[in-house]
């Protein structure tokens, strides 16, 4: 490339001014030497001998400079770049223009490579293509992407050159973050981990700090750390390239701190061997079914050979893995039988996924048979549960027979149900074509004050072959200033955020005897005043009047004081609030729910090793109490329970060790939670044992008898 389409302001030494019709004059205003002649193949790898003969050099990198970037022209559209008299006298043998240039660049970088290694094989040769080689089209093999392409605008093929073993090393400008919607970090990082994979090529991976300016990336803080951290785990990697030095040098928000970070320990990379492992599939299951259109498929191999997989639109197509053997894919499934082949160092393993309909998806007469009922029948299937609510309406739905006429009602307000949906037939010989049909039911209003109990929905169904009548869930109408209240039977009640929220992210448990009202009643939950949810099974609601919750409680007084074992909050109040508990930047919040913050005492705080001070934060429907810690690593968990004088938390003190006794721990009781209990196994992964696929709960509870073992060890 020659800046500037003047050649007269050339030095008279230049090659292109001795040589002007090695050049092409292009749209952005530059000079380009033509790639397809034999006499610029020949001077740059002349240029490249100098280097590497007169300079004690490590190595030669090209960027990603090969033909000009499109430009656009004077009328707005792309430019042509004008080699129609090589193309003519040299590119006869090739099907198109475009692997005619596809394959002038191959010549050159085989070209490079076998001159700079004629004169110092130890010398490395290698190039920082844009990463995208092609987007995928489902035939190519090209990266989950949706950008700019090098293999059909820049007219280099990366592949070629890494199959082709004429380059010692790859480093892809991967210069987006991981949220990238087009071509995010992650995605490319292991397309070209995969491509090299198998080969003597190396790969370092090329970073954006250039993109820590403003204007560039909008929050780059921890990008170039994580971006590390992700790349160094894949088997081919061997290092990171960043460009530019200057937003690293003047540590641009933060770039030189994040590089620091990802490089605190030495790291040493070692050349991959042989676990002796076949190919293990962890997830999904062989002959499993989903209904999905996507399926992730994660497993574990040997990393010393490559895997390959052909199915889901792939054929042959090496496979991303880490340096210990992990990989996972994100494969397309079409509906029925999905095969999947994966092969590594001549062995085969084969996966069967089923993909099913919908529950979603109406069945069409490709995809299913016409659902049928065998009887004439009506078969509610919303709601499935009781219901307490305070709206006017109720929607209610259920399949029957099609052509019937479908009632419900409620507290003796009827309503009539009618069809969501036309049959594919409306006969068939041998039962009868079933449809859904549904309606937001009336409801009955219910007095101020008042818990209408409506009894359960009453459904009728009438047909030219007969009436059925069957009923529904239980019904209760709250009205004006109603109060449902509900009580906790036991400790450990879980509180929910939404009824399909993880635990992890719900409030802490409550204790036997949080009481609250409940605003409505749904789904196999009530829903509380103070927004939570909590299932049915773990409350008993309440009648007694007397029983019930201050609408507004008041807090009288409160302390903080430690009694020996442990640093006790006592709060004195007339109710049993819901609360939650969570250490929150050092410090330990609690918040009650239900009680008048405006009114809340402030602590009085006695002597403890835990709580050094407090901090009410007052809001509309809670009170929190935020407490300082004096060290966030001995706070062990709280404990919360009603008494007859209101609310008691206690935190256990830290305790003193002498880390110079043989077992420091001795006496010292230690319990291990290792989670996951129950019918939970949590999130599959890559690890496969005697007994099948390990979950989440079977690494915790391998990492919990360990950690057992070592506590035992000191004395606990």
């Amino acid at each position: 490339t020659v800046s500037g389409a003047d050649l007269s302001a050339r030095p008279a030494s230049s090659p292109a001014r001795k040589n002007p019709d090695w050049v092409v004059p292009y749209a952005d205003g530059k000079l380009y030497f033509n790639a397809g002649l034999p006499e610029v193949h020949n001077l740059i790898a002349d240029g490249v001998a100098e280097i590497v003969s007169k300079y004690d050099v490590d190595g030669v990198v090209f960027d990603d400079y090969f033909y000009p970037y499109p430009a656009a022209d004077e009328s707005g559209k792309t430019a042509v770049f004008d080699d129609d008299e090589a193309f003519a006298r040299y590119g006869s043998g090739f099907d198109s223009r475009e692997d005619w240039r596809r394959e002038n660049i191959n010549t050159i970088v085989k070209l490079v490579y076998d001159t700079v290694h004629a004169i110092d094989d130890a010398c490395q040769f290698g190039i920082s293509p844009f990463a995208i080689w092609q987007n995928d089209d489902g035939t190519n093999g090209g990266s989950a992407t949706n950008g700019f392409e090098g293999y059909n605008s820049l007219y280099c093929d990366a592949l070629a050159w890494i199959e082709g073993g004429y380059i010692d090393y790859i480093s892809p400008q991967i210069y987006w973050t991981f949220d990238n919607k087009s071509a995010s970090f992650d995605v490319l990082t292991r397309w070209w981990n995969a491509a090299v994979d198998g080969t003597d090529v190396k790969l370092y991976v090329s970073h954006a700090s250039y993109r820590y300016e403003e204007g560039e990336w909008d929050n780059p803080a921890g990008q170039l750390t994580e971006q590390v951290t992700f790349a160094r785990a894949e088997k081919a990697y061997r290092g990171s390239v960043f460009f530019g030095y200057d937003e690293i040098r003047r540590n641009i928000r933060g770039a030189s701190d994040d590089v620091l970070a990802a490089y605190t320990n030495d790291i040493i990379y070692m050349d991959i061997v042989s676990n002796g492992l076949g190919i293990q599939i962890a997830a999904p299951t062989d002959q499993s079914s989903t209904s999905d259109e996507y399926t992730y498929i994660i497993g574990m191999c040997d990393p010393y050979y490559p895997l390959t997989v052909t199915g889901g639109g792939l054929t042959d197509t090496k496979v991303s893995m880490t340096k210990s053997g992990y990989f996972s894919l994100y494969v397309p499934l079409e509906k029925g039988e999905n095969l999947f082949v994966f092969e590594q160092n001549g062995k085969e393993t084969r996966l069967t996924v089923h993909r099913t309909a919908s529950l979603l998806e109406k069945p069409t007469a490709e995809e299913g048979e016409q659902p049928v009922l065998d009887s004439l029948s009506l078969n509610v299937t919303y709601p499935l549960s009781d219901i307490t609510t305070d709206e006017d309406i109720l929607w209610v739905q259920c399949t029957a027979p099609y052509g019937s006429k479908v009632k419900v009602s409620i507290g003796g307000v009827e309503s009539d149900l009618v069809p969501l949906e036309k049959p594919q037939k409306t006969w068939v010989p041998n039962g009868y074509p079933a449809v859904v049909y549904g309606v937001n039911a009336v409801l009955p209003s219910a007095a101020d004050g008042e818990i209408l109990d409506c009894g359960t929905a009453h459904f009728t169904l009438t047909h030219a072959d007969g009436t059925v009548k069957t009923d529904g869930s239980r019904v209760r109408v709250l009205g004006e200033g109603a109060f449902l209240c509900v009580r906790a039977k036991e400790d450990y009640t879980h509180l929910k955020i939404t009824p399909s929220s993880s635990y992890y992210n719900d409030y802490t448990v409550q204790s036997a005897g949080m009481t609250d009202y409940a605003v409505s009643q749904q789904g196999g939950y009530y829903r509380l005043r103070m927004g939570g949810y909590v299932s049915e099974d773990a409350v008993e609601e309440i009648t007694d009047p007397a029983l019930f919750p201050s609408e507004n409680g008041t807090i009288s007084a409160s302390s903080v004081y430690s009694s020996g074992k442990e640093t006790v909050f006592r709060v004195t109040c007339a109710d049993r609030p819901p609360y939650n508990g969570a250490v929150e930047d050092g410090r330990f919040v609690v918040t009650f729910y239900g009680l008048d913050a405006e009114t809340a005492p402030m602590p009085s705080m006695g002597d403890n090793p835990l709580l050094t001070s407090c901090e009410i934060i007052r809001l509309k429907d809670r009170v929190r109490y935020s407490f300082a810690l004096t060290a966030e690593e001995n706070f062990y968990g709280f404990d919360l329970r009603y008494d007859e004088k209101g609310v008691l938390v206690t935190l256990r003190n830290p305790v003193s060790l002498d880390l110079t006794a043989e077992k420091p721990l001795q006496g010292i009781s230690i319990v291990l939670d290792a989670g996951h209990g129950g019918y939970d196994r949590g999130a599959s992964g890559a690890l496969v044992s005697e007994s099948g696929t390990m979950h989440e709960k079977d690494l915790n509870l391998a990492i919990t008898l360990e950690a057992g073992e070592r506590l035992s060890a000191l004395g606990a």
